[in-house]
């Protein structure tokens, strides 16, 4: 009994002591933290401890806090890359321009239409009287420095670019010559041209002034004298303003205009007489463009063109004494263009040769009102006019285009001819170079 009453004792006592022992060391640290913070209060001046905190953070005395009622920076975490920012206009359209073939750019996308087209003028003809037989085709009526009618998409791109080129195109029998012996003529055609870019290269302006060595523009009856002559034409001022691009497509619009600079074309019936009749060569060509290049891939791109051809004068016809006939107008004509190419090959850093694209196009050419026939008066049994009326012209180009360093392109091509009736064939076969340097 003495012995569990101890042990009762012992237990009561150890309890009692480790809640004193717990007591007084609580009142203790108690102490000792309000000794320290007594201690500290000078400097600490309301300073505030975080409830998950690695170390206070006391803010030294003047400290004024601006970042109340801001939402706290986002932290940049080490090596993390930082979120690229949204270019201006004026970089996304340099760099549409660099990609797609744009001024300044070293390695483009696309290269440039080639084209196809030859346009005969008309036929002047005798009209028989009686009707029997139809009217008696006597000669065609020559070209000015045949280029008369112009396309805008031949060695032509919706992309504006500083650039200065040489095209020439050799048509093979190309104008029926009706003399004592008819034959078909060659017509050769060099056109040098530069287009030069405005409005930090949204925009472009370009000449193109060709000569060509073509049927001669004096229609001598009697067959006499040369029937190839070479001659300046008929230059082309064309705008082009650039409306839309990004990575893969561009699209452009513009006018070209065909000025009257070539020479007239007389017809002579003797020797050392004044002409019978002479065409004034006096119409103005208005020549409204659409043009589209696509790029779905690295590799691939597309061209396409439409263009209205207008004539908004008129050539004046008049006899020897003066007299005038009328005026004959040249047909309004719609173009239809669309070029497929892929390169084969780039290697921007070769030394001479950095890529090559062979292309292929397709070509339709129609009349979208009826051809001027004049005839009577002044023009005595002569009449003058496309006899045919109507004109549909389908032509096919292949070509290859090469690039030589980052601003020189050479393009070798040939047209076939899709249509096989008189009227509707310009000639049976065509050889184009064309040559663009950028600058």
């Amino acid at each position: 009994m003495l012995r569990n009453c101890g042990h009762k004792l012992m237990q009561l006592a150890f309890e009692r002591g480790a809640a004193i022992a717990i007591i007084v060391s609580g009142t203790l640290a108690s102490g000792t933290l309000q000794a320290f913070q007594q201690r500290m209060e000078p400097n600490l001046r309301g300073a505030t401890i975080s409830p998950n905190y690695d170390a206070p953070w006391i803010e030294p005395a003047g400290y004024q806090d601006t970042t109340q009622n801001q939402s706290p920076a986002p932290t940049q975490q080490p090596n993390t890359p930082r979120r690229p920012v949204a270019p201006s206009n004026q970089f996304a359209t340099n760099s549409a321009n660099r990609t797609l073939g744009g001024a300044g750019g070293p390695g483009p996308k696309s290269t440039y239409m080639m084209g196809d087209f030859f346009f005969s003028n008309g036929q002047l003809f005798v009209r028989n009287p009686q009707g029997i037989g139809g009217d008696i085709i006597i000669g065609e009526l020559p070209g000015s420095g045949g280029s008369r009618r112009v396309k805008i998409s031949e060695n032509n791109s919706p992309i504006p670019r500083d650039r200065v080129f040489f095209n020439y195109n050799h048509f093979h029998n190309a104008i029926r010559v009706r003399s004592n012996t008819p034959y078909d003529m060659n017509v050769d055609r060099y056109t040098p041209g530069f287009e030069k870019t405005l409005w930090d290269g949204m925009a472009s302006v370009e000449l193109r002034t060709p000569i060509a060595i073509s049927q001669n523009p004096d229609l001598n009856l009697l067959s006499v004298g040369p029937d190839r002559e070479t001659m300046f034409g008929n230059m082309t001022v064309a705008t082009k303003l650039l409306l839309w691009q990004d990575d893969l497509d561009a699209v452009a619009v513009g006018m070209g205009i065909n000025l009257p600079t070539g020479p007239d074309t007389r017809i002579l019936q003797a020797n050392n007489q004044p002409p019978a009749l002479t065409i004034f060569n006096e119409s103005v060509h208005l020549m409204p463009y659409i043009g589209v290049l696509r790029t779905p891939t690295d590799r691939t791109f597309i061209h396409a063109y439409v263009q209205v051809d207008v004539d908004a004068n008129g050539n004046g016809v008049f006899d020897q004494f003066g007299n005038k006939g009328g005026d004959l107008n040249d047909q309004t004509l719609f173009y239809a263009d669309l070029a497929m190419g892929y390169w084969m090959y780039r290697a921007p850093e070769a030394y001479l040769v950095t890529g090559i694209a062979p292309t292929i196009e397709f070509h339709y050419t129609t009349s979208l009102n009826d051809a001027d026939i004049l005839t009577g008066g002044v023009l005595g049994p002569f009449g003058m006019g496309n006899t045919f009326n109507r004109v549909d012209v389908a032509n096919a180009t292949l070509a290859t285009q090469f690039y030589f360093g980052s601003r020189n392109i050479l393009t070798v091509g040939a047209v076939l001819p899709l249509s096989r009736t008189e009227s509707e064939r310009q000639f049976d076969a065509e050889v184009v170079f064309q040559f663009n340097r950028f600058y």
